[in-house]
């Protein structure tokens, strides 16, 4: 049971993971797939499509009486072999490693039939295309088929030296291909950590980035001459010191992405996607530590970069990358109603789209709007933005996002002075996260400082207890902090500024943003440019 349920489910994600023209493409593959069946399986496609969540007892009562419904496992599994075989043919002339594929199938069928040298072409177009790729995990196979056929046709005449310098040749791809599963694993837990903790905010988090910062495989000296398991390299040590909030070294490590494709300025065509993420990554650092002036020239360099990127399987999703970045400067400086028209502009796009990426980009719109509305004054609104983000959350392993959107939620209720239901939520919310460490226990010690906020018996108490956390966090919160959570999403230090000064929220930010960006640019001349006063 266990297993078809997995099953099930798997064909529901597969099935609303598809663009829309991989679904066209899907219905009339199927067309071809069975004259008396075809309408029941495009029916079985339709009604799981239209499905938010997997319901498989709605789908038999739909089908009750007819065919499909009497043999439903059956047509599960037709339905999902059928889309994985109409995914082959979409993607059959743009994926590379079909192409590989393709031409390893090809010689094999060449060599079974005897035609030796026409198999070795194909096994040869297939490593140039594989090691003009780097796709690395492929040529271990495609050299030890050469040599196979190799000695099958010079079985008298290849020497000893020959098999040994192809033997050679077959352990350096091994090694390639060590260190790419290597880096893969690295990425995959440089991702659980910001994940599940965000920015290393206690001791034992610090020690753990600093483990994965220190892996063998990032030593300059173990990493290789290939181009894209440097930029691997770098990208992962970047991701680590963003989390041990060095900013200005992790910056470091971008820019030097960037440098080792600007020298290999004759293969940019097939790196441009390293280009794209290095330049969105340099543009959030720039961000979180309120450097305007480089964060707008990374933005022209982005946007023209994905401009030379058009038609690629992401690039929407990167365009609206670029606007969301936009609208967290407009943020950053205080200008939340250009913030909210950007957002907007993209909000019908992002919540219609489809994909696997859907749910990161559709969190940094909802927190995004929700500051921005927040900035402008309309609580309310702001709080359905953080109420849609928490209802698209909800199950969800993104532990750091959903403890993000709650301490938002119960700030806002705060505002709205909605204090019967903040107190229920105060308790429940201490109980939750009572025991945490690092970045949770910062978020426990601000619930009880609302918690005590809420108790207050004159307005002097409540300036008294807003100015000691305003001063603790302060301390706690250096400037290279680069805590999105903090800084862009919702800037808590000009919150509590409000509060304790009697300002409004988009006059504190912008205050607090201009001194930031002088401690970090200098000169007044340019502080005005840059943003201007309001």
């Amino acid at each position: 049971m266990t297993t078809l349920m997995k099953k099930t489910h798997e064909l529901h994600r597969l099935i609303h993971a598809l663009t829309p023209s991989e679904r066209r493409y899907v219905k009339r593959f199927a067309q071809t797939s069975g004259k008396g069946k075809r309408a029941n399986y495009l029916a079985l496609f339709d009604a799981i499509a239209r499905q938010p969540d997997y319901d498989e007892a709605a789908l038999l009562q739909l089908f009750q009486g007819r065919t499909i419904g009497r043999h439903f496992a059956e047509a599960k599994y037709y339905l999902h072999k059928v889309i994985l075989k109409s995914l082959q043919a979409y993607h059959a002339n743009d994926k590379s490693e079909l192409r590989i594929y393709r031409c390893l199938a090809t010689a094999k069928i060449l060599s079974d039939k005897g035609l030796y040298v026409q198999a070795a072409k194909q096994y040869r177009q297939a490593r140039a295309m594989a090691n003009k790729l780097q796709l690395f995990t492929l040529l271990p196979a495609i050299a030890e088929n050469e040599l196979k056929l190799n000695e099958s046709i010079n079985q008298l005449t290849m020497s000893r030296s020959r098999k040994q310098r192809h033997r050679d040749e077959i352990d350096s791809y091994n090694e390639l291909v060590r260190k790419e599963s290597g880096y893969t694993e690295l990425h995959r837990s440089v991702n659980d950590l910001l994940l599940r903790v965000g920015p290393a905010g206690s001791e034992a988090e610090h020690q753990s980035y600093l483990s994965v910062l220190n892996h063998p495989l990032l030593r300059e000296s173990a990493i290789g001459g290939s181009l894209r398991l440097l930029l691997h390299a770098h990208f992962i040590r970047a991701k680590c010191l963003k989390g041990l909030s060095r900013g200005a070294d992790a910056i470091a490590a971008l820019e030097e992405v960037l440098t080792r494709l600007d020298k290999n300025s004759s293969d940019s065509s097939r790196y441009i996607h390293w280009r794209r993420g290095g330049l969105s990554s340099l543009c959030k650092m720039h961000l979180s530590l309120y450097q305007f002036d480089r964060l707008a020239l990374r933005l022209q360099e982005l946007s023209q970069t994905l401009a030379d990127e058009a038609g690629s399987a992401l690039s929407g999703d990167n365009k609206i990358d670029c606007e969301l970045l936009t609208a967290g400067l407009h943020a950053a400086r205080g200008d939340f109603r250009q913030s909210l028209q950007t957002l907007e502009g993209i909000r019908h796009s992002v919540e219609t789209k489809e994909g696997t990426t859907i749910i990161g980009l559709r969190y940094r719109l909802y927190s995004a709007l929700f500051h921005a509305y927040y900035g402008c004054g309309d609580l309310r609104a702001a709080l359905a933005c953080l109420q849609q983000a928490h209802t698209m959350l909800a199950g969800s392993d993104c532990l750091y996002w959903r403890r993000r959107i709650r301490m938002m939620m119960l700030l806002v209720h705060y505002d709205l002075q909605d204090f019967d239901l903040l107190e229920f939520l105060l308790a429940a919310t201490e109980k939750s996260l009572t025991g945490s460490e690092g970045a949770a226990r910062l978020d426990l010690e601000f619930v009880q400082f609302l918690t005590r906020l809420l108790r207050a018996q004159s307005q002097a108490e409540e300036r008294g207890l807003v100015q000691a956390v305003r001063e603790d966090l302060a301390r706690r919160l250096p400037l290279e902090a680069g805590q999105p959570a903090v800084r862009v999403e919702f800037h808590i230090l000009a919150w509590l500024d409000m509060h304790a000064g009697g300002k409004h929220y988009a006059q504190t930010v912008r205050e607090q943003g201009w001194e930031m960006y002088q401690a970090r640019e200098g000169g007044a001349a340019v502080i005005q440019t840059a943003i201007g006063p309001a």
